[in-house]
């Protein structure tokens, strides 16, 4: 057995491992709210005993109505309605780096939980749910968030007092300004030359 087929074998073991750990905290999860259930209507079954006797007492009324809030998933029962919180244990979700335990598919770092490069490059991207951390770091606003910083600093370093990290908004104006200046810049030398294009010509 080679090194890649040990780490693969231990990183299968231990996905193993995580799972049936999962499987038994849901389970005992289970059982407690069912002991708790139990308890609630025998204790509800002997306050009904009690109030037969006695005359029927407002503050045992109210009581047993705040204890059935307790449990919320019985106030459902009729619609099987299963409410489920998301917990650190979601064993379904497969962890980025368990999708290809290939030695020599991307790299994980396990510092930052960072992988920079896409896990699965040969699948087909419309199945796949997890890309690289690449790939939203060059698109949407993260994009866009990176060419304000760069032009930040370029405009820092010609002079401008300009901080992308003290003022965000300040920057980010200065960005859309240049880049209006730009625009403009762009249509006057091409009407100028347009200008002097048609004088050439007569």
């Amino acid at each position: 057995m080679d090194g890649a087929d040990l780490i693969r074998a231990l990183l299968e073991f231990i996905y193993a491992q995580r799972f049936r750990i999962c499987y038994h905290q849901d389970a005992q999860k289970k059982y407690l709210k069912e002991q708790q259930i139990k308890k609630l209507e025998e204790k509800n079954n002997s306050q009904e005993g009690n109030d037969a006797t006695s005359d029927g007492g407002e503050e045992d009324d109210d009581l047993r109505v705040d204890e059935a809030k307790v449990d919320e998933s019985r106030q459902m029962d009729f619609a099987k309605v299963e409410k489920r919180v998301r917990t650190s244990c979601g064993c379904k979700d497969t962890e980025k780096y368990m999708l290809n335990l290939d030695i020599n598919s991307a790299h994980y770092d396990p510092e930052t939980r960072s992988m920079r490069e896409d896990p699965l490059p040969d699948a087909d991207p419309n199945d796949k749910f997890y890309l690289g951390d690449n790939q939203y770091r060059n698109s949407g606003q993260a994009l866009e968030f990176k060419q304000i910083n760069i032009h930040s600093w370029e405009a820092f370093d010609k002079g401008q007092d300009i901080h992308m990290q003290a003022a965000p908004s300040q920057a980010e104006l200065l960005y859309k300004n240049f880049k209006v200046a730009k625009h403009n810049l762009k249509t006057q030398t091409k009407d100028h030359g347009e200008v002097w294009e048609c004088f050439y010509r007569r």
